[in-house]
């Protein structure tokens, strides 16, 4: 890894779980989030969620927790097309947000749900 300098990091995680943020509307990207959730709007010809999911998987995580909210079913698609095309990757849980309950309220939920003892990384 490098920082913004140019500078290489060397970085021991510990950390095994990362939470992707993707859950949120994508208001600020107009029309073009109203039939593609913002994290699977494609950069460079792919999508936004899959740069997340590609570090996980050079970083070393066991296991990646995405919340989803809106246009949840495309998420959960994406996500499991991911999983099938890296067989290294690790366990993906879509955690499914009927009412969006912001960073904190999902961070809370997510240690109560899966029994959390150790700090998460997260990611929007």
């Amino acid at each position: 890894m490098l920082d913004l300098k140019g500078t290489e990091i060397i970085m021991t995680l510990s950390i095994d779980t990362l939470v992707i943020f993707a859950a949120g509307k994508g208001t600020r990207m107009g029309n073009i989030s109203n039939e593609t959730p913002k994290p699977l709007i494609k950069i460079a010809g792919k999508p936004l969620l899959y740069y997340s999911l590609e570090k996980a998987l050079s970083y070393g995580f066991k296991r990646v927790i995405i919340n989803s909210h809106h246009l949840a079913d495309q998420i959960n698609e994406a996500a499991h097309e991911f999983r099938t095309n890296n067989p290294n990757c690790p366990e993906i849980i879509i955690e499914y947000e009927s009412i969006l309950l912001e960073t904190g309220g999902t961070i809370k939920k997510l240690y109560h749900k899966y029994q959390l003892e150790s700090p998460v990384f997260t990611m929007n």
